[in-house]
């Protein structure tokens, strides 16, 4: 019994977080989708503002792959010490 509320536990924060990352990772695209457009519409911004932008969104996506990686291996931790103390 306490196990299996364990496990329903770790499903229930598992399925959050994943839900979480995929609304972060929408969110983030579409905002750069956006801010691209602009920037490459308007003739006055420079092309190293462009530049700089392109960098740090990619810095940020490898960021965030970074923690999602962290996080699972998290996860992937604990189901193992869970399954072990069964």
């Amino acid at each position: 019994m306490q196990y299996n509320m364990l496990q329903q536990m770790i499903d229930l924060n598992k399925l959050a977080v994943d839900n979480s990352f995929k609304v972060m990772t929408a969110f983030q695209e579409q905002a750069e989708k956006m801010v691209l457009t602009y920037l490459e519409q308007s003739p006055g911004v420079p092309d190293a503002w462009k530049k700089a932008f392109r960098e740090w969104t990619d810095v940020y996506k490898k960021c965030c792959e970074d923690c999602r990686r962290s996080i699972d291996e998290s996860f992937g931790k604990l189901e193992a010490l869970y399954t072990s103390t069964k």
